[in-house]
């Protein structure tokens, strides 16, 4: 990663990947932690391999509540094998004060895309995937987003870096490598472990 000395800095705490579905926090996240050597964890991922069925399954079965407890329990255990690449689902910053959590124990950074690039990466298919969508047409499914982001961008903001449009490539990742690094650097005997 450039001219920075890794070995001056340990990387001592996870790099979370915020942001609406569809920003390409899992894309992004899995291109990190191969370029870093650090592990990847999808919190969606983790929560169907744990729980065996899907999110929307789960979302179906027990409710969002439920999800959103889910989700919170399985950051809390993602954050404590330390260094490595979370990327969230894209509600988990906004429920049971997690965007507290993540700025206390993480380096969250905020995939900041425009609401047409994620309709368009959703495609008409969306409402089969992602739970929220379940149901809703195309039109209905950009009404959704829009209010989503609205309620779900003070959150992001708060977030200790923000990219507008990022892609999974070099200059994304040294730009997230470098900022990380420095706060890192800043907080040296400052990051609190549990």
């Amino acid at each position: 990663m450039g001219d920075l000395n890794k070995e001056s800095i340990t990387l001592s705490i996870p790099v979370v990947l915020i942001g609406m579905p569809g920003s390409g926090k899992t894309t992004l996240g899995q291109y990190l932690s191969q370029t870093w050597n650090l592990p990847f964890y999808d919190t969606d991922a983790v929560i169907e391999a744990r729980e065996g069925m899907s999110v929307r399954s789960f979302f179906g079965t027990y409710g969002e509540p439920a999800f959103r407890q889910t989700e919170t329990d399985a950051v809390k255990h993602l954050i404590e094998k330390g260094a490595a690449i979370i990327a969230t689902g894209g509600g988990l910053p906004c429920f049971n004060a997690n965007m507290a959590l993540l700025l206390r124990h993480t380096y969250p950074v905020f995939l900041d895309v425009p609401l047409i690039t994620i309709a368009h990466r959703l495609g008409p298919d969306a409402g089969l995937i992602r739970p929220l969508f379940a149901g809703k047409n195309p039109e209905e499914i950009i009404k959704a987003l829009t209010d989503m982001h609205a309620h779900r961008l003070p959150y992001y903001q708060q977030a200790l870096l923000s990219i507008k449009n990022p892609q999974p490539d070099e200059e994304t990742g040294k730009l997230i490598f470098e900022e990380y690094v420095k706060y890192l650097a800043g907080q040296k005997g400052k990051i609190l472990k549990n």
